[in-house]
């Protein structure tokens, strides 16, 4: 049986001036949002890229560690 979810590693570049995310050749993402790593901002721009880039709901994105760390572990529910 298939899991519902897909875990994965991001690395995050905040204060960029293009927001995008790109799969790298070792499998992490990197997503690159404008937002400043402040107040949570950054990681609720994550969580709409992380949505947009695999085309589900931002309710089925969380992050599941790094919440204060550039580099983190994300969770998409694909169901």
């Amino acid at each position: 049986m298939n899991s519902p979810y897909t875990d994965y590693r991001i690395k995050v570049h905040t204060k960029e001036h293009i927001e995008k995310v790109v799969k790298e050749s070792d499998g992490r993402l990197s997503v690159h949002t404008k937002m400043p790593a402040e107040n949570g901002l950054a990681n609720l721009d994550i969580i709409r890229l992380v949505s947009l880039y695999f085309e589900v709901a931002q309710t089925k994105v969380m992050i599941m560690r790094g919440h204060t760390e550039p580099n983190k572990t994300i969770r998409v529910y694909f169901n």
